[in-house]
C-alpha cells in the first residue's frame, strides 16, 4: 500500500542509521572466509568462482534482459536468469534463445507479493505451481524474492540448487546472513515419501557419477579467460542429480556480492568501489563471487530514470574481473555449481548441533588475548558467540583484527553511579541476543554485565583474570575462575573446587603470534635515528584509578619532550582524553614531536619498534616485557602479583615518585634481540583445554 518511491526513501533513512553499527560485518564478515572441510579448490586450479544471476522482478527487466546477455556476451561471461512465472509473460523464445547462447533460466518465486512464506500451507499450494515452471522451464534453480526464506520449507520444490541466503547483508528484510562464502548442502528433513508436486516423478532422483562436459561458443571479440567463454571444452569431475528431485536436499549458493539495488539505489554510490573492495577479499580467501544483480535498475544506452543506475557500472566490473584476475576464476553456472562431486560441501544442518560459547569483549586488551582463543574454539568443533562494547577502541580493534562481533551497549564513563547503571543496562542490552542464540556457556576477561545476565539465565560463566584487586558486584560472581598459576587461590572470589589454572601470564596467549612490520615507522613518520618512546596515559575513567598516576604522568611528558631526540607516541583511552592531549601539546603536534595515531594502531608492532614503553596500565606493560622491550608503570593503583613478579625478574620497573621518573628511566636506543619464547602454545592451549573441559560437563 505504500508508495514505492516512499519505500526507497524509508529504506535509505534506514540503511544510513545502520551503516556505521555494521561496519564489522557488512560488506566484508571476516568469519564468512571459513573453508569447508574437504573442500580443496575450484577447477582447473582457479583462484575464484564466480557465479553471475539475475533476479527479474518487473516486466521492465524482462525486456531489457537481451541487452544484459548482448552485453555479458560480448565481453566473455554467462549467467543464470531468474524469472517471476505469475507476475508478468516470460517469453519462451526468450527462455529458449538464453539456453542456446550458454545461459541458464531458474525461477524467481511465483508472484513476487511478500506472501510466499506466510505459512506452510501457503508455501506448500505454491510450490506445486512453482514445480509445474520448474519442470516446464527445464529448470533447477530457485532464488527466493526479497531473500524470504525457510530452508526447511524449500525441500517441497523440485530443485537442486538455490540462492535464497547471504553471507552477509544487514539490509535485507531477513538480515541474518550464513556466514560463508562458499556454497553449503541443506540436507532434506522430510520423509522418504515426500510431498511431490502434480506432475513431478514419482520416483526419488538417484546420484550417479560423470564426467560432466560443456561447450559455449565463443562472444565475438571476447578475450579467453576459462573454458566457459572460448569454445574450448571443460572437464569436471561431477556427482550430479538426475532430472528428478534429489532426496537428500540442495545445494544453497548465498550471494557475496552486495546486490546492485542496495549500492546503486539505497546507497547511491556512483562507483563500483564496494564490488571490487569485496571480490579481493573472496578472490583472497578462494570463496565463491556470487553476484545477484537486477535488469530492472540497469539503464542501458545511458537512459537512466528514477530508481536505475547506469549499465556502464555493471561493464566496468566485469572488465575488472576480466582484467585484474584473468586466467584466476573460473565463470560457472549456479546449476553447475550443484554438480561437482569432489567437494565435500558443509551440511546446514550440521552447524546446528555445535556447542556455543559467548565471548564477551569488554575492554580493548581483550580482542588480542580471545582471537587466538577463538581460533582453537572453533577448530575444535564449537561455535563462538562474539559481543563486543564500545569502549577505548576495542570495536576498532576487533575491526583490524578482522573480528565477527556485535557490537552491544558502550563506556558510561567514570561518574559510579553511572557506571553502576550503565552495567545493568548494558546487561538488559545483551538479553535479546542471548535468549535467542543460547550459548551453553559465558566467558570473558572481566565483562561484569555479562556475569550480571549469565547470573540472571542461568548460563554458567567463565571469568578469566589477572589482576587480583579488580572488584565485583556483590551476589554477582561467576560460576569459574581462570588465572595465571602464579596468583595464590587468595586472589579468587569463588570456591577453591572452581579455580583454574594455567602457565605464564595472559599476553603468552597472543604474543609469540607477533610478525614485526617496519612499515608502522613510515605510517607515522618517524625519524630516523630519533629515540622513539611510547606512552599510554593513566585509566581516569577505570574504577581502579588512582590519581597519583596523573601527576606521573605530566611529569614523563615533560622529561621527554625536554630532549629534540626523542619523539613521542601518545594512545590515549578515550576521546576526551585524546582530545585534551590535542590542545595541551598542540604545537609539539606540529612539530611531529608527540604523535598521535589517526587510526587504531598494532600495539605489539608500534611497541616492538619503540625504545622505550611507559604506560598506566597493565596490558601493554605486560605485552612489552613479553617482547623484551623495555617499559616502566605509572600505575599507582593496588600492584597486582603478574607485575610484582615482572619487577622481581628485572623486566618491569615500577615508578612510584616523580624522582623515579627523572632517575629510573633510562632514555636510549635500545638492543634488537630475535623474539624467542619458551613453550610459547602452552598458555593458550591449557586456557583451550579448561574451557573445553568445562563446556564438556554442560
Amino acid at each position: 500500500m505504500i508508495p514505492r518511491s516512499v519505500q526507497i526513501a524509508l529504506r535509505r533513512r534506514i540503511i544510513q542509521h545502520k551503516l556505521k553499527s555494521v561496519s564489522h560485518i557488512w560488506p566484508i564478515d571476516p568469519s564468512a572466509a571459513k573453508k569447508p572441510a574437504g573442500f580443496h579448490g575450484w577447477p582447473n586450479n582457479k583462484k575464484f568462482a564466480l557465479i553471475l544471476t539475475h533476479d527479474v522482478d518487473t516486466k521492465q527487466g524482462h525486456d531489457k534482459c537481451r541487452q544484459l546477455m548482448d552485453l555479458e556476451e560480448s565481453l566473455g561471461f554467462r549467467s543464470s536468469f531468474n524469472f517471476v512465472p505469475e507476475k508478468y509473460p516470460v517469453s519462451e523464445n526468450l527462455r529458449k534463445d538464453m539456453t542456446q547462447r550458454g545461459f541458464e533460466v531458474g525461477v524467481h518465486g511465483l508472484n513476487h507479493d511478500g506472501k510466499l512464506f506466510n505459512s506452510k500451507k501457503v508455501f506448500k499450494q505454491r510450490a506445486q505451481k512453482i514445480n509445474h515452471y520448474l519442470k516446464n522451464w527445464n529448470a533447477t534453480g530457485f532464488s527466493s524474492p526479497s531473500m524470504h526464506r525457510n530452508l526447511n520449507w524449500m525441500h517441497h520444490l523440485n530443485i537442486t540448487h538455490s540462492t535464497s541466503t547471504f553471507d552477509t547483508d544487514p539490509f535485507e528484510p531477513m538480515p541474518d546472513g550464513v556466514k560463508t562464502i562458499f556454497p553449503f548442502f541443506v540436507t532434506n528433513g522430510l520423509s522418504p515419501r515426500m510431498d511431490r508436486a502434480e506432475g513431478a516423478s514419482s520416483t526419488l532422483g538417484t546420484l550417479g557419477t560423470s564426467n560432466f562436459r560443456h561447450s559455449v561458443p565463443p562472444a565475438a571479440g571476447a578475450s579467453s579467460t576459462s573454458p566457459l567463454d572460448t569454445g574450448q571444452e571443460g572437464t569436471y569431475n561431477l556427482r550430479h542429480f538426475r532430472h528428478s528431485e534429489s532426496p537428500q536436499g540442495f545445494l544453497e549458493l548465498p550471494y557475496t556480492l552486495p546486490q546492485d539495488h542496495t549500492i546503486f539505489i539505497l546507497l547511491k554510490e556512483q562507483t563500483i568501489n564496494i564490488w571490487k573492495q569485496k571480490l579481493n577479499w573472496i578472490a583472497e580467501n578462494g570463496g565463491m563471487a556470487l553476484l545477484n544483480t537486477h535488469p530492472d535498475y540497469m539503464a542501458f544506452n545511458g537512459k537512466e530514470s528514477s530508481g536505475t543506475y547506469p549499465s556502464d557500472y555493471y561493464i566496468e566490473f566485469l572488465e575488472y574481473i576480466k582484467s585484474k584476475y584473468c586466467d584466476n576464476y573460473e565463470n560457472i553456472l549456479a546449476s553447475h555449481i550443484a554438480k561437482f562431486s569432489d567437494i565435500n560441501w558443509p551440511k546446514e544442518s550440521k552447524n546446528k548441533n555445535r556447542k556455543k560459547i559467548w565471548i564477551d569483549l569488554d575492554n580493548s586488551p581483550h580482542v588480542p588475548f580471545f582471537k587466538p582463543i577463538i581460533r582453537e574454539l572453533e577448530n575444535s568443533g564449537y561455535s563462538v558467540l562474539l559481543t563486543a562494547r564500545d569502549c577505548q577502541q576495542t570495536c576498532e580493534m576487533a575491526d583490524t583484527h578482522q573480528l565477527p562481533y556485535r557490537r552491544i551497549g558502550r563506556h558510561h564513563g567514570k561518574n559510579k553511579v553511572i557506571k553502576l547503571f550503565g552495567l545493568f543496562f548494558r546487561a538488559f542490552q545483551l538479553a535479546p541476543i542471548i535468549l535467542k542464540e543460547k550459548p551453553i556457556i559465558a566467558l570473558s576477561h572481566g565483562s561484569r554485565a555479562q556475569i550480571i545476565l549469565s547470573k540472571l539465565l542461568g548460563i554458567p560463566s567463565v571469568l578469566i583474570q589477572d589482576y587480583e584487586h579488580a572488584r565485583l558486584l556483590p551476589f554477582f560472581k561467576p560460576k569459574w575462575e581462570m588465572g595465571p598459576d602464579i596468583l595464590p587461590d587468595s586472589a579468587f572470589h569463588i570456591n577453591k573446587k572452581c579455580i583454574l589454572k594455567y602457565p605464564g601470564i595472559k599476553e603468552d596467549v597472543y604474543v609469540p603470534d607477533f610478525k614485526p612490520d617496519p612499515s608502522i615507522l613510515t605510517d607515522l613518520k618517524i625519524r630516523n635515528g630519533n629515540l622513539l618512546v611510547i606512552v599510554r596515559p593513566p585509566a581516569v575513567e577505570a574504577h581502579y584509578h588512582c590519581q597519583e598516576s596523573e601527576p606521573l604522568f605530566e611529569a614523563v611528558m615533560e622529561r621527554l619532550l625536554s630532549r629534540n631526540d626523542i619523539q613521542v607516541v601518545v594512545l590515549p583511552r578515550y576521546e576526551k582524553q585524546k582530545n585534551e592531549i590535542k590542545h595541551t601539546y598542540e604545537e609539539l603536534i606540529l612539530q611531529r614531536k608527540v604523535i598521535l595515531p589517526e587510526h587504531v594502531v598494532d600495539g605489539l608492532n608500534l611497541m616492538w619498534h619503540s625504545d622505550v614503553v611507559i604506560s598506566g596500565g597493565g596490558t601493554m606493560n605486560r605485552e612489552a616485557a613479553a617482547l623484551g622491550v623495555p617499559v616502566y608503570s605509572i600505575f599507582r593503583g593496588p600492584i597486582g602479583t603478574v607485575d610484582k613478579t615482572l619487577q622481581e625478574q628485572g623486566r618491569l620497573v615500577l615508578l612510584e615518585s616523580i624522582d623515579d621518573v627523572h632517575h629510573k628511566i633510562h632514555l636510549k636506543k635500545r638492543e634488537w634481540n630475535l623474539l624467542s619464547f619458551e613453550n610459547p602454545s602452552a598458555t593458550l592451549a591449557s586456557i583451550v583445554r579448561h574451557i573445553s573441559t568445562i563446556t564438556n560437563h554442560q
